[in-house]
């Protein structure tokens, strides 16, 4: 069909052609997109789809859990103690009196390593 067979020009037929297209495609790209949405909403709500995912992000964190408990572990611990002793004792005739004082400070530091556990290589 030509555009000199319908009365119109070259650019009126151009606007009209495009017009029709798009009157065609609109409603083939609002269904692509709501096919999409109702994709992703079934993914977001299906219970064996988000099962399979939360299980997959778990045995992923088994190899950081395993390489964890293969690395050194430091420990600190301080302490520290003062005591005062005030020394009151004598006869009825000579007073012996004083005070002594005692402290104590501790520092211990214990770092301990894993040569080998296979349960934790087999993890790996």
């Amino acid at each position: 069909m030509s555009s000199k067979r319908l009365g119109l020009s070259r650019h009126a037929y151009l606007v009209y052609a495009l017009a029709v297209l798009l009157t065609i495609a609109a409603p083939l790209g609002a269904q692509a997109t709501d096919l999409l949405e109702s994709y992703q909403l079934s993914l977001s709500n299906d219970p064996q789809y988000l099962g399979a995912g939360a299980a997959n992000r778990a045995a992923q964190e088994l190899t950081s859990q395993a390489l964890a408990l293969l690395l050194p572990d430091a420990r600190i611990r301080g302490s520290a103690t003062a005591n005062r002793i005030k020394v009151r004792r004598g006869t009825f005739f000579a007073a012996d009196r004083g005070s002594n004082n005692f402290s104590r400070r501790t520092l211990d530091l214990t770092i301990t390593q894993p040569l080998f556990n296979k349960q934790l290589f087999v993890q790996l």
